[in-house]
């Protein structure tokens, strides 16, 4: 709502490429919207709302108009299907370059840093999961248990050689505007 209330989005800010849904003043921590039956901000869904379910996958479920977030899903979240649509982009996500890029020649493994926003979330959730990473941080064994079920047999391979080291990549705050490419 607020990319389309402000769109097109001129670029003010340097930090920020132009078009983002960053270059909107109060975008995430003044724009008040209603959900739930509340009057809550971006940010306050992020850091309040969400939290309390317990729940890392919805953080990588949150459209934030930028690149560097899910693919837009077509149906909305139901409490029914959640799990099933959790798991889903729970299984997208290395498979886009945006959320997590096995790079073998350079001995890494790039991940979103929604991830490690959430860092905490994802060690509670992911961080015992997989004995085999014992010698790696919790965010480390978290990245690794999260996307191990949806790698693939060559990217399994590399990992078994436990020469690699996890970074955060980038976010990409670019707008996620099909018409400005």
């Amino acid at each position: 709502r607020t990319v389309v209330e402000h769109y097109p989005i001129p670029g003010r800010a340097p930090e920020y490429p132009p078009s983002s849904i960053r270059q909107i003043p109060g975008a995430f921590d003044r724009a008040i919207h209603r959900a739930a039956g509340r009057a809550v901000t971006l940010d306050a869904i992020e850091r309040t709302i969400l939290p309390e379910f317990g729940e890392p996958r919805l953080f990588l479920a949150l459209g934030r108009g930028a690149v560097g977030s899910p693919r837009l899903r077509s149906e909305a979240f139901e409490g029914v299907r959640l799990d099933g649509q959790l798991e889903a982009v729970r299984a997208e996500c290395p498979t886009r370059a945006q959320c997590v890029f096995v790079d073998a020649v350079a001995n890494q493994v790039a991940v979103t840093p929604v991830i490690g926003w959430h860092d905490a979330s994802f060690i509670g959730r992911y961080g015992g999961a997989l004995d085999t990473f014992a010698e790696r941080s919790p965010i480390e064994r978290a990245v690794l248990a999260f996307i191990d079920p949806h790698l693939l047999t060559t990217e399994r391979e590399f990992l078994a050689r436990r020469q690699f080291r996890v970074t955060f990549s980038q976010f990409d705050w670019r707008l996620n505007d099909l018409a400005g490419r």
